[in-house]
């Protein structure tokens, strides 16, 4: 799925996992905090040593913007 500038890359290290890259020039709101989940940063060390941190984010609300999201999300115009 490349067009518009979005492009949607999977990568080896990410074990596959598609991350879609949006140009700032093209974000479109979809929906707002209400409020803000807490963040917390943790870590796990690998069976090879390799330390892998990560975040969890828990509760916080949000109002989403169903038609604005599926517009973006359907690349509907």
């Amino acid at each position: 799925m490349n067009g518009e500038g979005y492009k949607v890359d999977t990568h080896e290290r990410s074990q596959g996992k598609p991350t879609i890259m949006i140009p700032v020039t093209r974000g479109q709101e979809i929906g707002r905090f209400i409020a803000q989940p807490k963040i917390s940063a943790k870590y796990h060390i690998t069976e090879v040593g390799r330390y892998e941190a990560y975040l969890i984010a828990e509760g916080g609300d949000v109002a989403l913007a169903a038609e604005a999201a599926k517009k973006v999300l359907l690349a509907e115009s």
